[in-house]
């Protein structure tokens, strides 16, 4: 049988190097996780960010949707009597005794939520109607109205939108007399 000689040399050489490797390699690795965690703070704002955007979308088609709604009902909720400034609105609306004269606008149900509030009001008198109608001052006139829809959602931490548009009633008539003024482009 063959001895071999370890001399003491090859034993101290391990011991020189005292965990230089280790003291890297942890470097390293406290490094990436900082990286890693910058980039994570990154992702769940790009996240939140994405929700709000979705939330101030989705109000602003709800809000939308209310106004759809009340133009297609049509005659329902567009009335010419009454003058200009008359306000009708849906029962919810925030200081109704001072900003409406009626609550007589009726939503489809799944628009009528405590959330959502609308307004119609009278904007002119009967003037004569644009010439894009195909029509004159002499068969027919127009009353414009206003529409304001508001839809929040803010107290549930969705969003908020609020609409305005334009709607114009064309009423028939026959042998309407212009109003001196009024512009008739037979």
């Amino acid at each position: 049988m063959k001895t071999i000689r370890i001399s003491r040399k090859h034993l101290s050489e391990p011991m020189s190097q005292r965990g230089a490797a280790l003291f890297t390699a942890l470097i390293i690795l406290v490094a990436v996780t900082l990286v890693s965690l910058a980039s994570l703070g990154t992702s769940l704002m790009e996240l939140r960010m994405s929700a709000n955007e979705e939330a101030t979308m989705q109000a602003f088609e709800m809000a939308q949707a209310a106004i759809d709604d009340v133009i297609s009902q049509g005659d329902t909720n567009f009335s010419v009597k009454g003058g200009v400034g008359d306000k009708k609105c849906t029962s919810n609306v925030p200081n109704f005794g001072t900003e409406c004269d009626a609550t007589a606008v009726v939503l489809d149900s799944p628009l009528q939520a405590s959330d959502h509030f609308l307004a119609i009001e009278r904007e002119s008198t009967e003037v004569c109607p644009p010439r894009a109608l195909g029509t004159s001052c002499v068969k027919a006139k127009a009353v414009t109205f206003s529409v304001s829809s508001s839809y929040d959602r803010t107290l549930y931490g969705q969003g908020r939108a609020d609409l305005e548009q334009g709607y114009m009633v064309v009423i028939p008539c026959e042998n309407c007399v212009p109003r001196a003024g009024a512009g008739d482009h037979n």
